[in-house]
C-alpha cells in the first residue's frame, strides 16, 4: 500500500505557487483531498452546495452506490477553502451547484486531471529535496490520511465511517499494514523468558485488554492473534490474565483452543479475570490467582432491537450462551449449576480466597505452605511461652 508519511504530505503541500490562481487552486485541492480522505471520483464530483464551512465545517460527499456520508474538516484546510472559495466568488447562492473544483473552462476537474496536478507537484517536492515515489495516484492521498489516523491512535470503527467503508475488516487493512502496530501487538501478546536461569524456558503469553471477535485497534485480543501465538512454540506454557472481559464467543475459542492445548497450562489472575475473561481462566490445569486480584462471574447480556420475536430470540439466545458458560464453570469447581446460576445471576465478585473457596481457583500465588504457616504458629506459641516463663521469674 502506497501512502505518504506526514513529512512527505508537508512536503508536498509547499510545493503549489500560492502567488498564482492556479497553485491556490491546487493548494486547496490537495489539502481537502488529504484531510477528507476522499475518493478522487468523490472530489470531482464535489459542488458548492455539499461544503459547509462554518462550525463545525463538514463535506457531503457521495460515494459508492450513490451513498452518502458528511465529512469533518480540520481548521487549516476551512482556512485554506474559505479563501479559495471567495476568490473565486463560490460563496453566493447562486453558485451552489457549481463544482467547488474547475478547470479554465468553469468545467469539473476529471480524474485524470486531479492525477496530473499530483505528479506534477510529487515531480517538484523531489527537485525539492523528496523521494517520494512518483507512481503514486490521488488514492494514495486517502491512504494516507487513514493511515496517520491509525497512527495517532483514533479507533478503527470512526476511521471506517470516516472513510465510508461497509466493513470494518477493509479498515483494517491500515492497522495490519503498519509494521510499528503489528509489533506492539506481538509484544503484548507474547513474552518468552528463562525464569530457572538454565535451559528450561517458560512460555509466558499475556492476555490483558478487552477480548473481540475482531480487532478494531491493537489493544483487543481476538482469537486469531491468541491462536498465532499460542502455536508459535510448544512446551508448557503460563497465561497471565488482567482483561475486564469482552465478547463470550471469542472468548469461548480461546478457553477451548487452551483447553486442547497438549502442554500444562497454568493460569495467573494478577489482577482481573472478568465476565468473559474468567471463562478462559476455567482452561488453566492450575488457576492461581494473586493475593490482590479478583474474579468476577455474571450473566452474559446483549443489546437487541426489533419486535417481541426478536426480542424472544435474543432471550433465548442468552439463555444458551449462560448454559454454555456454566459448562466450563461447572467443570472447574463442580459446583452445581443452580448454585452457579445464581452467582451469575447476582453477579458475584470474588477475592482471591473466596475464588479458592469455590473452587474457581487452585490456590494463592505467593501464599505459604500449610506446613510453612504451622512451624510459624508454632514459634509464636513457643515465643509466647518463653514470655510468659520471662515474667514469672521476676
Amino acid at each position: 500500500m502506497d501512502y505518504l508519511s506526514g513529512q512527505e504530505t508537508e512536503l508536498l503541500f509547499k510545493q503549489p505557487d500560492t502567488t498564482t490562481p492556479k497553485g491556490r487552486r491546487d493548494l486547496a485541492l490537495l489539502t481537502l483531498m488529504y484531510d477528507s480522505a476522499a475518493r478522487v471520483q468523490e472530489i470531482c464530483d464535489l459542488k458548492i452546495n455539499s461544503v459547509s464551512l462554518t462550525v463545525p465545517a463538514v463535506i457531503r460527499l457521495y460515494g459508492k452506490g450513490r451513498k452518502t456520508r458528511d465529512v469533518p474538516l480540520d481548521a487549516p484546510c476551512v482556512e485554506i477553502l474559505r479563501k479559495y472559495m471567495k476568490e473565486n466568488r463560490l460563496q453566493h447562492s447562486e453558485m451552489s451547484n457549481t463544482p467547488l473544483f474547475f478547470n479554465s473552462r468553469r468545467e469539473k476537474l476529471s480524474r485524470s486531471g486531479v492525477g496530473y496536478i499530483l505528479s506534477k507537484y510529487v515531480e517538484k517536492a523531489n527537485e525539492n529535496g523528496g523521494h517520494i515515489s512518483e507512481k503514486i495516484s490521488p488514492h494514495c492521498l486517502r491512504h494516507s490520511k487513514a493511515m496517520h489516523m491509525v497512527e495517532a491512535g483514533i479507533n478503527l470503527i470512526y476511521i471506517r465511517d470516516f472513510l465510508g467503508h461497509e466493513s470494518i475488516e477493509t479498515t483494517q487493512v491500515y492497522a495490519k499494514a503498519n509494521p510499528e502496530i503489528r509489533r506492539k501487538a506481538i509484544e503484548k501478546m507474547e513474552k518468552v523468558i528463562n525464569q530457572d536461569g538454565g535451559d528450561g524456558v517458560e512460555r509466558v503469553l499475556e492476555l490483558r485488554g478487552t477480548i473481540a471477535s475482531e480487532s478494531w485497534y491493537d489493544d483487543d485480543i481476538t482469537p486469531k492473534m491468541f491462536k498465532d501465538e499460542l502455536l508459535s512454540g510448544s512446551g508448557d506454557i503460563t497465561v497471565y490474565i488482567n482483561s475486564p472481559g469482552g465478547d463470550c464467543v471469542a472468548a469461548a475459542q480461546i478457553y477451548n483452543m487452551l483447553s486442547e492445548y497438549p502442554g500444562k497450562v497454568t493460569v495467573k489472575i494478577d489482577a482481573i479475570a472478568a465476565s468473559a475473561a474468567s471463562v478462559i481462566a476455567m482452561s488453566g490445569d492450575m488457576v492461581l490467582m494473586f493475593p490482590a486480584s479478583m474474579m468476577m462471574i455474571h450473566n452474559p447480556a446483549t443489546i437487541a432491537f426489533g419486535d417481541h420475536n426478536e426480542m424472544q430470540k435474543a432471550i433465548d439466545m442468552l439463555a444458551e450462551v449462560k448454559e454454555s458458560i456454566i459448562n466450563a464453570y461447572q467443570m472447574k469447581t463442580d459446583l452445581s449449576r443452580a448454585k452457579l446460576s445464581k452467582l451469575m445471576e447476582a453477579e458475584t465478585w470474588m477475592s482471591a480466597h473466596k475464588a479458592v473457596e469455590l473452587g474457581f481457583a487452585d490456590d494463592i500465588f505467593g501464599k505459604k505452605s500449610d506446613k510453612s504457616a504451622e512451624e510459624d504458629e508454632q514459634e509464636d506459641d513457643e515465643t509466647g511461652q518463653e514470655e510468659e516463663q520471662k515474667n514469672a521469674e521476676r
